[in-house]
């Protein structure tokens, strides 16, 4: 669920379509976020006081949801511009996160792999001494002589 607020700026349809359209390019990609609650204010600052260009801002807050508590914020002199740094943003902090899943996952699994691989301590040496281990002994005192 998307909510878009307009802060200083006049709530147009065109615009909410356009920032909902590429939310659902993301959404697409990550199935999750459809299932979170995301709110984007859209505002415009202009101070009448301050000289200066007028900015463009996008705040993303997700508050629910496998990606709670993600927060963007990006500024430029276009809101097409604002906009596009916004979802190049999100894009790369979803793929990171997905990415830190993914190593922590593999961690744990190599985690536990090293922990069930070691035999227990009840295993005797009278198991290995089954093998005759004679034909590697031959190998080794061969590799020495040929060894200048």
């Amino acid at each position: 669920m998307t909510q878009i607020v307009f802060r200083n700026l006049e709530p147009s349809d065109l615009t909410r379509a356009f920032v909902e359209e590429r939310l659902s390019q993301l959404t697409d990609k990550f199935p999750d976020l459809r299932r979170s609650h995301m709110r984007v204010n859209i505002s415009m600052d202009n101070s009448p006081l301050h000289a200066g260009p007028d900015l463009f801002t996008m705040k993303l807050l997700v508050s629910k949801g496998r990606y709670r508590g993600l927060h963007l914020e990006k500024s430029a002199l276009h809101f097409y511009l604002a906009l596009a740094e916004m979802v190049d943003a999100l894009l790369e902090r979803l793929n990171r996160w997905g990415d830190r899943e993914r190593v922590r996952s593999r961690h744990q699994e190599r985690r536990f792999l090293r922990l069930t691989s070691t035999p227990p301590p009840s295993w005797s040496r009278d198991v290995y001494d089954e093998y005759d281990d004679s034909d590697y002994e031959d190998f080794e005192v061969e590799d020495r002589r040929a060894m200048p």
